[in-house]
């Protein structure tokens, strides 16, 4: 209750006049707007944003304390200057376009731009206006700022990393893939289409249209091989196989791949890379093919040829000792017989051995 009480005389006596006033809801609002009042210091005078109240021309009725730990700058000494003062010269226009716009609209978002700190550095935010104009006790344009220096920093460096990733891809003639192997989702660059031929069309981002392409004396080989590697939780996987291309024929390659596992240690991503090797495996078969044809002139050359060989010598070791021997006209048509299939079987390893030669393949 309040309490009013004032001395007065009544029929000549001495008396008072007492008025008690039931002050209950005033008390309560009075406490209201004390919580009220710590509510806003706790929501924008202590907070991390800039709170600030301007006119369209950037003069500035209110600034948040909040701008000395984002800026470096007090709240008193930042309200003697215009808004626009502290914005850098490429994105004042940007601003101001934005500020016009809250003549037609209650509020408008502001995209990223640079303000100037106590330092002469510059940090990224972005800032949300709304209209208060109408509004007796605010009379102005109300900016929320909050700092987004580092989100920019870490965007600029994932770009730039996407665009390496990006040269790279292109400056390479394997395929690089990405299996997503939680949703089931394959990627590739354009080495898909240069090196297989495929169109965009033809693509299916799956699992199971890659494991489709593969050689099948290859895929239960691949398959195994990719568990045998997921469970022993080795970051690499390397292996050959053969690819079908897009017209029908296959391609040998050399996949090396790496895992990317989750906490568990459970298999969420395969980044890999298809290289060609099918030059490779054509040389190495032609080395191989060679290199059997070589051993069968030199089987010949140590086998066929030491029989006809063998049997001349022992002739002429018989004419040799036995020269009065009335069967010698016999023996040496033997030995012209003899001669005469040495003869073909050297004839013979020197068409294989210019064969070699000439057609390596």
């Amino acid at each position: 209750m309040e309490i009013k009480s004032n001395p007065i005389e009544f029929d000549g006596r001495e008396a008072r006049v007492t008025q008690a006033k039931d002050i209950t809801a005033q008390l309560d609002a009075e406490q209201a707007l004390k919580c009220s009042e710590k509510r806003f210091r706790a929501l924008v005078q202590d907070a991390s944003d800039l709170i600030m109240i301007m006119n369209f021309d950037g003069e500035l009725s209110y600034v948040s304390p909040s701008s000395l730990q984002m800026t470096g700058i007090s709240d008193l000494d930042m309200i003697q200057n215009n808004f626009f003062h502290y914005i850098h010269e490429n994105d004042v226009e940007s601003v101001k376009e934005h500020l016009l716009k809250l003549k037609d609209n209650r509020r408008v978002q502001i995209p990223s731009y640079r303000i100037k700190t106590s330092t002469n550095k510059w940090r990224y935010i972005e800032t949300i206006i709304t209209n208060l104009n109408d509004d007796m006790s605010v009379n102005g344009l109300v900016a929320n700022s909050r700092d987004i220096t580092e989100f920019i920093k870490q965007e600029k460096k994932l770009i730039h990393s996407l665009k390496r990733y990006d040269i790279v891809a292109k400056a390479t003639s394997d395929t690089i893939t990405d299996y997503d192997v939680l949703n089931d989702k394959m990627y590739y660059n354009e080495g898909i289409e240069t090196v297989f031929g495929y169109s965009k069309s033809d693509i299916v981002n799956t699992g199971n249209w890659w494991n489709s392409k593969l050689h099948p004396e290859d895929m239960e080989r691949v398959r195994r091989y990719s568990k045998q590697v997921q469970k022993l939780r080795s970051g690499h996987i390397q292996i050959e196989y053969r690819f079908k291309c897009a017209d029908g024929s296959y391609k040998y390659i050399l996949d090396r791949s790496y895992l990317i596992t989750d906490e568990n240690g459970s298999t969420i991503r395969i980044i890999g890379a298809m290289q060609d090797i099918t030059e490779i495996q054509n040389y190495i078969q032609t080395i191989e093919d060679h290199n059997s044809r070589l051993k069968d002139i030199a089987w010949t050359q140590s086998h066929v040829v030491r029989a006809p060989l063998a049997r001349i010598m022992g002739l002429v070791d018989l004419i040799q000792n036995y020269p009065n021997i009335d069967e010698q006209s016999e023996l040496l048509e033997h030995i012209n017989s003899s001669a005469k299939e040495l003869d073909s079987i050297i004839r013979n390893i020197t068409s294989k051995t210019e064969d070699v030669t000439l057609n390596p393949r």
